[in-house]
């Protein structure tokens, strides 16, 4: 099974999120979401759309920014 590795760098307003895959680390995922509800839907589309791998497989890891990063990380966190 492939393994995701979703890096996350937030901001007052916007996420950066980088996304590798185990079996193609040379390849580097890039997208900016808007720091809201909507931009972590925006997020999870796109993961669902990285090939055959399930949301089990997905490691999120970002730094804890506060404010900033409490409103994706309580909704992934929901969203399991």
């Amino acid at each position: 099974m492939e393994k995701i590795f979703i890096g996350i760098d937030f901001s007052k307003k916007t996420f950066d999120v980088s996304v590798i895959a185990c079996d193609r680390p040379e390849e580097v995922n890039y997208r900016r979401f808007d720091n809201n509800r909507a931009g972590c839907l925006e997020l999870l589309s796109r993961l669902k759309g990285q090939g055959n791998c399930r949301k089990e497989e997905w490691l999120f890891y970002g730094e804890h920014t506060g404010l900033y990063s409490l409103q994706a990380s309580e909704f992934l966190i929901k969203k399991g």
